[in-house]
């Protein structure tokens, strides 16, 4: 037969681990949100350096000859600089 001092114990540390459980299971899903916003972030300036630096190169091939180069620059997604 239990004693109260382990049926009280054993309830304790029931609802703790249940506790704790939930407590995880969220900052895991905000984690994640974190995570899939982060790795968009991260894509878009990939993006925007892929396409600033095919505008550069053309912007160059074009000086070179010596012919007009009136193409505007890609418009930033971020609104800052990411060109390396």
């Amino acid at each position: 037969m239990k004693s109260a001092a382990e049926t009280l114990y054993e309830q304790g540390y029931a609802e703790a681990d249940t506790k704790v459980r939930a407590e995880a299971a969220i900052l895991i899903e905000q984690s994640k949100v974190e995570a899939k916003a982060e790795g968009i972030e991260q894509g878009k300036d990939e993006i925007y350096r892929a396409w600033y630096a095919d505008w550069e190169r053309r912007r160059q091939a074009a000086a070179e000859k010596g012919t007009p180069f009136d193409d505007p620059p890609p418009p930033n997604p971020n609104n800052h600089i990411n060109q390396e």
